[in-house]
Parts: structure tokens; sequence; C-alpha cells
């Protein structure tokens, strides 16, 4: 936690949270307005919320539609996890549009679930989260009982991402949408990228888990430059900020195990 954030949980700054302009009780919700914030609004209004800009992206992340839409979600404190921010979430969802409604999702590197919630939220039949940490996977099965889903709506597996893609291809095992957000890897300036969104992209089995029309989504930072392997075929690039999210299809016939 950094010294400006409040220990209350938050996340919120001691300056946003003392400011006689915002009451206390409206600072989680004006999270949502921070980037829709005129940047010539008089300053006794605009300075209470500027703090706010520094942790919209990280506290106060929302399901941002379907039946569950408006609900915050819990995050882990600290640097281990960070959530995909709602803007591109909605992004997201705008340009799958109905895949999701009836869809078996499969989410990697989960952290705390907001991928697949979103598709409960708007309508997918199931979903699967695959995270390594017991205490992210805690704060996910929590986040799912606060969104009211059945209990059998979302499968938690506390496992290594690579592990469980070898288990659901021997189990034959098929999803509509692969959704994965992982940690970001670093620049790779000459030199192939080693991130764990190059090595989802690397991993032949990946292509086999999904249906016949069915998608990666995968997000990573600006500065990692991927390679698409040949199984795969790039639809669409989404980019926000230092994020872009890569949506991905089979390519068509069968990767060889020894390919990557």
């Amino acid at each position: 936690m950094s010294r400006n954030e409040n220990p209350s949980g938050t996340g919120l700054s001691r300056q946003a949270a003392k400011s006689p302009f915002v009451p206390p009780s409206l600072l989680v919700p004006l999270v949502a307005l921070v980037p829709f914030v005129p940047s010539d609004l008089p300053r006794p209004y605009a300075f209470p919320l500027a703090p706010l800009c520094a942790v919209h992206y990280i506290r106060g992340m929302r399901i941002t539609g379907g039946k569950a839409a408006r609900l915050i979600l819990k995050v882990p404190k600290g640097l281990a996890v960070r959530p995909t921010p709602d803007l591109v979430k909605q992004a997201v969802f705008n340009s799958l549009g109905g895949r999701v409604a009836g869809a078996r999702v499969l989410e990697l590197f989960a952290g705390t679930g907001a991928l697949s919630l979103e598709c409960l939220s708007r309508g997918a039949t199931s979903a699967v989260c695959v995270e390594l940490s017991a205490r992210h996977a805690a704060i996910l099965r929590d986040n799912v009982r606060a969104a009211g889903f059945a209990a059998d709506a979302l499968q938690v597996r506390i496992q290594d991402v690579f592990t469980v893609i070898g288990q659901l291809s021997a189990e034959a095992a098929h999803f509509d949408l692969v959704l994965a957000d992982p940690p970001y890897g670093e620049k790779n300036v000459g030199r192939r990228s080693t991130s764990f969104a190059q090595q989802l992209l690397d991993d032949p089995r990946l292509p086999g888990l999904l249906t016949a029309g069915g998608r990666l989504v995968l997000g990573h930072a600006k500065r990692d430059t991927l390679s698409v392997p040949e199984w795969w075929h790039e639809k669409k690039v989404l980019k926000h900020g230092d994020s872009l999210m890569r949506f991905l299809s089979p390519a068509g016939g069968t990767p060889s195990p020894e390919a990557s």
C-alpha cells in the first residue's frame, strides 16, 4: 500500500478522503466519472477529484453490464494483481457483442475474476477461472457471492495456468471464450517476448480448447511486442493507454505439440 492510500481499504488518498467538497459516501461512485471530468472544471470542484485519477484503475472496479451491472468488486491490496480497467472491459464486451450470451468461458490468470463475472452478468452459461493465488481466489469467490450468481455457475481452479491447459486438453474440454489478461511483460526490444501473454500464444494446446468460431481475448502491455504463431488468426486489436487487447481465433488444423 502506498503512503497516500487510505488504510480503510477504499484505496482513496487521504487528501481526497478529507476533502470538504466531496462527501466520503460519494468517493467510490465518483471514481467511475474521473476520466470524464472536464479539464476546465473550477478549482474548488476539480481539486478533490484530482487524487482519484491515480486510483481509478486500481480500486472501485465494477461489473459494467448485464444483471449485476454496477456491482463494486473486491480487489486485493498491493501490486500483485492488476485488474482489467472498466473502460477496457466495456470496449472488450462491446466488441464481443452477442458472443457472450450462452457462452462457456475459461478465464486464465483470473485474479479477481472480473472478466468471468462480467460474462456471467451478461448471460454466459458457465465460467472456469484459473488463479494460482489462493488469496486472490478467495476474493474471487467473495465477488461471485456478492453478485448473486448460482454456486455452480463458476468454478475456481487454484493451479498453474499451463498445467490446467494440459488437463483441459486431455479432457477434450471446449469453451466459446478464453479470456486472459496476465501480468504484463517487460519491454522486449531486439528479442522475442517471454511474457505470459507470449507463452499463451505459443502453447499449441490452447487453440484446441476453443469451439468452432470461438475467441481468445488476450491482454498485454503495448511495450510487450508479441509474435503470433501460425495456429492463430488475429481478428482485432483494441488499444487503451498502455494496454492492448487482442482478439484471436484458431487458424484451422491441429497444431503439433512439438511446435512450441
